[in-house]
């Protein structure tokens, strides 16, 4: 099992990020080192939370929890977009971007699976 409870990625920008496209474009970078910090530890979650916070210092985060875990940087960039696109106020500017992970399990399951089934033959 894993001690962790969470796994995230978070970026603090010197300039903030001004236009839906930027934004997206950093969520993208967040997502696919989110991604590979998950396969370096062999985790993959169910609970995806992305973190905002604006030139103004508001911040605020959402969470979405899906039916399977995931750990590829394609799901977690959607998911990610997805509470972006349902959660950004517009005309506001982005300081922090961050993507986290948590309800997380060991990937270990198919492995022991091929091993079982090796028995069964």
């Amino acid at each position: 099992g894993s001690s962790r409870k969470s796994v995230s990625v978070e970026r603090t920008f010197q300039q903030d990020l001004k236009s839906k496209d930027a934004i997206k474009e950093a969520l993208q970078v967040i997502s696919d080192t989110l991604a590979q910090r998950l396969e370096t530890k062999q985790l993959k979650g169910s609970t995806v939370t992305l973190k905002v916070r604006y030139s103004n210092f508001d911040t605020f985060t959402r969470n979405k929890t899906l039916p399977v875990p995931i750990n590829s940087a394609h799901n977690l960039n959607r998911v990610g977009l997805e509470l972006l696109e349902n959660n950004l106020e517009k005309e506001k500017q982005v300081r922090l971007l961050g993507l986290g992970v948590s309800a997380l399990e060991d990937m270990e399951p198919r492995v022991q699976l091929s091993l079982f089934q090796e028995e069964i033959l």
